[in-house]
C-alpha cells in the first residue's frame, strides 16, 4: 500500500482509536463523568489510567502528525503555499502528544510546570485545529475536485466556532476537580467534532488516492521469465507484458478526459481574461507614468526657481551683514585711538 493510503488511514482511524480508549479508561475511574470531567483528567498524575491515557495522547497524536504531512502533499500545488496539513499536524502535536508529554495536574488544574505547559499546549492545539478548516478552505479554492468537502469544511467551521463558544461559557465557572459545570462535555463535542473532520477529510483523500491509481492503470507484469538471468538482472519477455484495462477503468479514464476538456476550456477562459487585464492595466500604468514625469518636471522647475530666490537674498544678506561688520570695525579703531590720545 502507497503512503498516500497510509497517511489517509491514518486520519480515519485516529478518532475511532481515541475515542474507544477514552471510553474504556474512563471505565476503570470510578466516579468520573464525561459531562463534568476532561478528558485529560485520564491521564493527571497519580491517576490510575495515567499511563495508558499518555500512551493514547502520544499515539493518537502521531497519528494526526502521520495523517496531516500526508495532506499537506495532497494539496500541495506549483509554488503555492498552502499550510492547512502543516496546521493539522501542529495539532496533533500539541494537543496530543504535548498532552501525553506533560500531564496535567489533578482535577486538570495548572498548579505545577508540568500542568501549566499542559494547559497553554492545549491552548495553542485548540487554535490551530480552529484554523485548520478555514485554511482548508484556501488552500482548495478553485479546485473542483474538492468542491463537496469545501462546503462541508465551510459547515464545520461554524460548528467549531459555536463549540468552542460553548467550552470557552463552561471555564469561569468550573473548579478542577468538581462537578460544577458541563465542561466536560463541551470539550468532548468540540474535540469529537475535530476529529471527525479529520476523519472525513482522511477518507477523501484515501478515495482521491485510489482513484488516481485506478486512473493512471496497473500493468501485469507476472509474465517475467524467470528462466534466464543476466548476471543479478532477471531476463524480462517485454512480448508477454499486456496492460491490463478493465472496462470500469476504461469509463473512468474517458470521465477523466471529459474533466481535463472542461479545465482546458476554463484555463483558456481565465487566461483571456488575465490578458485582457493585463493589457488594460498596462495602459493605465503608462497613463500614470506620463502623469508622474509632468508632477516631477514641474515639482523640479519650482524647486529651481525657490532655490535661486534663496540665494539671491542670501547673497543680498551676506553683504548686508559684511558692511556692517566693516562699519563697527571701523568704529572700534576710532574709539582706540582717542583712548589713545587721551
Amino acid at each position: 500500500m502507497e503512503l498516500r493510503k497510509l497517511q489517509a488511514l491514518s486520519g480515519i482511524l485516529a478518532p475511532a482509536f481515541f475515542f474507544g480508549a477514552v471510553v474504556y479508561m474512563s471505565l476503570s475511574r470510578p466516579g468520573y463523568s464525561h459531562v463534568y470531567n476532561v478528558i485529560s483528567e485520564l491521564g493527571e498524575n497519580g491517576s490510575p489510567t495515567a499511563s495508558a491515557a499518555s500512551i493514547t495522547f502520544i499515539v493518537t497524536g502521531l497519528m494526526i502528525v502521520f495523517f496531516g504531512l500526508g495532506l499537506h502533499s495532497e494539496l500541495s500545488r506549483g509554488s503555492r503555499r498552502v499550510w492547512t496539513g502543516a496546521v493539522v499536524a501542529l495539532y496533533g502535536m500539541l494537543d496530543f502528544v504535548g498532552s501525553g508529554v506533560f500531564p496535567c495536574d489533578p482535577g486538570g488544574a495548572s498548579v505545577t510546570l508540568t500542568g501549566t505547559i499542559h494547559a497553554k499546549l492545549t491552548v495553542l492545539g485548540e487554535l490551530a485545529a480552529l484554523a485548520a478548516p478555514f485554511l482548508f478552505l484556501w488552500d482548495t479554492e478553485g479546485r473542483g475536485e474538492w468542491g463537496g468537502h469545501r462546503r462541508l469544511t465551510l459547515a464545520a467551521g461554524a460548528v467549531f466556532l459555536v463549540l468552542a463558544g460553548f467550552l470557552q461559557y463552561t471555564l469561569p465557572g468550573h473548579v478542577p476537580g468538581e462537578h460544577d459545570t458541563p465542561v466536560g462535555l463541551a470539550q468532548r463535542l468540540l474535540v469529537a467534532a475535530y476529529l471527525t473532520w479529520i476523519a472525513v477529510t482522511g477518507a477523501k483523500m484515501y478515495v482521491k488516492t485510489a482513484s488516481r491509481a485506478v486512473y493512471t492503470g496497473d500493468t501485469n507484469r507476472s509474465h517475467l521469465s524467470n528462466s534466464t538471468y543476466a548476471g543479478s538482472r532477471p531476463s524480462i519477455d517485454y512480448a508477454n507484458i499486456q496492460p491490463k484495462i478493465t472496462p470500469g477503468r476504461l469509463k473512468m479514464t474517458q470521465k477523466q478526459k471529459l474533466t481535463l476538456e472542461k479545465l482546458d476550456e476554463e484555463a483558456r477562459k481565465r487566461l483571456g481574461e488575465l490578458k485582457k487585464a493585463g493589457a488594460e492595466a498596462s495602459v493605465q500604468l503608462k497613463e500614470n507614468l506620463g502623469d508622474l514625469k509632468k508632477y516631477t518636471d514641474a515639482a523640479a522647475r519650482r524647486l529651481s526657481d525657490g532655490g535661486s530666490k534663496v540665494g539671491d537674498r542670501a547673497k543680498k544678506g551676506w553683504t548686508e551683514l559684511m558692511s556692517k561688520a566693516r562699519e563697527a570695525q571701523a568704529s572700534l579703531q576710532e574709539s582706540v585711538e582717542k583712548r589713545r590720545k587721551e
